[in-house]
C-alpha cells in the first residue's frame, strides 16, 4: 500500500475510536470531557468495617435489653419494707403552775430510806474592799477615756481658748519666725490644723477666710521667702471638711481664694499629704493617734515608751491608722493614701501630745506638738542630712 493509503486509514481509525472522547481547545471556554472513562469498582472507604457492624452492634444491645425489660414488667411491684403504727404522741399544755400531786400516792420515807445529800463546801469569800474596788474602777475609767493621771495628763496638752490677744500673739511669733529665715528661705513651710476650733456655720468660715487672708499680707512682707519658698497647709478634724474621716481632702477655695491670690505658691493638701524631695519622701499627716492608741492597748505602757509605741505601732502595721473603725473611719476608695509601704524617709505626725522624735526601721518618726500650747514649738528637717531638729520661738 501506498504511504499516503495508511496515513488516511491510521486518522480514520483514530477517529472512529476517539468519538465519544474531547479534546482541549486552545479558544476559550475551555472543555474537558473524559466520557470514556470509567471509576474503578474497588474504591477505599475509610472506617468501612465500623459502619458495617454499626446496625449488628445495636440490634444485639436491643436484643439484650428486651428480655430484661419483660422480665421487669413480669415482676410484681416491690412494696417498700414500712413499720406502721398508729397512735397520737402529746405533751399537753405548757402551764405556770406546778403539777398537782394526790396526797395518797406520796409515800412517807423511813430515816433509812432517806438520802443524805451532799453538799459542797464553800469556801468563806474574803471580804470586798469597796474603797479599793471603786479606786480601780475610776482608773480603769480615766485610762480607757484618754484622762490617765498618770501619763495622758502630762503627755496631752490642753488646748487653750482662742481669743484676739492669742492671734494677735501668734502672727507676731510667724513675724518673728520669717524675719529669721529671711536670707537662707527654707524649701517650705508646712502648716498643720486644727486651724479652727468650730467648724460649724458659715460665720466661722468667714472667720477663717478673713485670717488666711492676713496670714497672706503677712508673707508678702518678706519677698524672698514668698518667691522661694512653698507653704503648704494640712487641714485638721474640726477643719471644714467631711468630719471624722481621713483622708480628708483639702480646703474649699472659698477660704483659700484670697491667700492664693497673694501667695501662688500656697498648697492647700489633702490629709495625709506626700512631699517629694529628690530621693527623699516625706509623709505628713495630722491625726490625735496617742489618746486612741491607748483606748485600744491592752498593756499599759508608761510615759517614755509611749513615743516608741507609736512609732513601732506606725510604722510596723505600714498604716497611719492603726485603729478600729469606731476609732477612726476610714473612706477605703482612699485607703491606700494612708499606707507607708514602702517605709518613707520621714513621717510626720500632727498630735496633740508632746513632741516627739525617734527612729525605727530607718525611718525617722517625729511629733511637732501643738504649736501654741507647747510654748510655740516646731521642728525642721534637713533632707540632706536626713535629721529632725527641735525649735522655738
Amino acid at each position: 500500500m501506498d504511504t499516503k493509503k495508511l496515513q488516511k486509514l491510521c486518522i480514520k481509525d483514530f477517529i472512529k475510536d476517539s468519538s465519544s472522547q474531547r479534546l482541549t481547545s486552545i479558544k476559550l471556554p475551555r472543555d474537558l470531557s473524559l466520557g470514556g472513562t470509567k471509576l474503578n469498582k474497588k474504591v477505599y472507604k475509610p472506617n468501612l468495617n465500623v459502619v458495617r457492624n454499626k446496625t449488628n452492634i445495636e440490634n444485639k444491645l436491643r436484643e439484650i435489653e428486651k428480655p430484661k425489660f419483660k422480665q421487669q414488667k413480669t415482676r410484681e411491684r416491690i412494696k417498700p419494707k414500712l413499720v406502721q403504727s398508729t397512735g397520737v404522741f402529746s405533751e399537753g399544755i405548757v402551764s405556770d403552775h406546778p403539777p398537782i400531786i394526790h396526797p395518797m400516792k406520796v409515800r412517807k420515807l423511813d430515816v433509812q430510806e432517806k438520802v443524805n445529800l451532799v453538799t459542797p463546801k464553800s469556801e468563806k469569800q474574803s471580804e470586798i474592799n469597796v474603797k479599793h474596788e471603786s479606786n480601780e474602777y475610776e482608773e480603769i475609767k480615766r485610762y480607757l477615756d484618754g484622762n490617765d493621771s498618770d501619763s495622758d495628763e502630762k503627755s496631752t496638752i490642753k488646748p487653750i481658748p482662742w481669743n484676739e490677744s492669742l492671734f494677735q500673739k501668734v502672727f507676731e511669733k510667724f513675724e518673728s519666725l520669717f524675719i529669721g529665715f529671711q536670707d537662707i528661705a527654707p524649701l517650705a513651710f508646712v502648716f498643720m490644723g486644727n486651724f479652727m476650733s468650730n467648724s460649724h456655720g458659715s460665720e466661722m468660715m468667714d472667720v477663717l477666710k478673713k485670717h488666711f487672708k492676713r496670714l497672706g499680707e503677712l508673707i508678702v512682707k518678706f519677698p524672698g521667702i514668698s518667691s522661694n519658698s512653698q507653704f503648704v497647709f494640712v487641714p485638721g478634724m474640726t477643719d471644714p471638711c467631711t468630719p471624722h474621716l481621713v483622708p480628708r481632702f483639702g480646703l474649699p477655695s472659698y477660704i483659700t481664694s484670697d491667700i492664693k491670690k497673694l501667695i501662688p505658691k500656697a498648697i492647700f493638701a489633702t490629709n495625709p499629704c506626700r512631699i517629694q524631695y529628690c530621693t527623699r519622701e516625706i509623709v505628713i499627716f495630722r491625726g490625735d493617734l496617742m489618746p486612741k492608741l491607748l483606748q485600744g492597748t491592752l498593756k499599759k505602757p508608761s510615759k517614755d515608751e509611749i513615743p516608741e509605741c507609736i512609732r513601732r505601732t506606725v510604722i510596723s502595721q505600714g498604716h497611719l491608722s492603726p485603729l478600729s473603725l469606731n476609732a477612726l473611719t476610714v473612706q477605703w476608695d482612699f485607703d491606700y493614701c494612708l499606707r507607708l509601704y514602702p517605709v518613707p524617709d520621714l513621717v510626720i505626725i500632727g498630735d496633740k501630745c508632746e513632741s516627739y522624735e525617734g527612729n525605727y526601721k530607718e525611718c525617722h518618726v517625729a511629733n511637732p506638738g501643738p504649736f501654741c500650747e507647747s510654748g510655740f514649738q516646731f521642728i525642721s528637717y534637713s533632707p540632706f542630712s536626713n535629721t529632725v531638729d527641735d525649735c522655738s520661738l
